[in-house]
């Protein structure tokens, strides 16, 4: 898919249809530590470690949308190299 300035980029798109999020907790998602389940063995890094790789590891951008009862939709969004930028000069 051509990104903003006609680069190559991978979309990843994730959709599930479970309980969802309000917006407290859709805003601290990508927080380290935030956890819903503290005390249930819950670390609240699951969501940090995948925003760090995507957003550093891979200099890709990754975002939520969620609302109550009507679950999580990811959309994550990574450059791909062109032959131009892997060529030899």
């Amino acid at each position: 898919t051509p990104g903003p300035k006609g680069d190559k980029v991978l979309l990843l798109i994730y959709i599930d249809n479970g309980k969802g999020m309000d917006d407290e907790t859709r805003l601290s998602a990508f927080e380290p530590f935030f956890t819903t389940r503290r005390g249930e063995g819950g670390s609240g890094l699951g969501l940090h470690i995948v925003y760090n790789l995507v957003t550093q590891g891979l200099k890709g951008k990754i975002r939520l949308e969620s609302a109550p009862d009507r679950g999580v939709r990811f959309e994550i969004s990574i450059p791909l190299e062109t032959t131009e930028s892997t060529a030899p000069k």
